[in-house]
């Protein structure tokens, strides 16, 4: 894991344990949420596209060993308006 390169002992601890908190709350409904394949590295390299209007249009992506599965964001409750204009403490400060 990467918490292992935090150089401040207590920082570290802390992620750890919020971490296993975050999968163990994930672990608990994850049988519960739609999932989907995705590529998520999307580049000039493996894209296919066409240009009708000079406006490039994607007609197919290459490159599948990129491939994954991930949760399908329209599962995920929408965020409450105060969430978007009032910004979150960091938990690492």
């Amino acid at each position: 894991m990467l918490v292992e390169h935090v150089p401040q002992p207590d920082l570290r601890e802390q992620l750890r344990r919020d971490s296993q908190v975050a999968w163990s709350r994930i672990a608990a409904v994850a049988g519960e949420l739609a999932l989907q394949p995705g590529h998520f590295d999307l580049t000039d390299e493996n894209l296919l596209s066409t240009c009708p209007h000079g406006v490039p249009f994607p007609d197919g992506v290459i490159d599948l060993g990129d491939l994954s599965v991930s949760g399908v964001c329209p599962s995920l409750p929408p965020p409450s308006p105060r969430c978007c204009t009032t910004p979150a403490p960091s938990p690492l400060l």
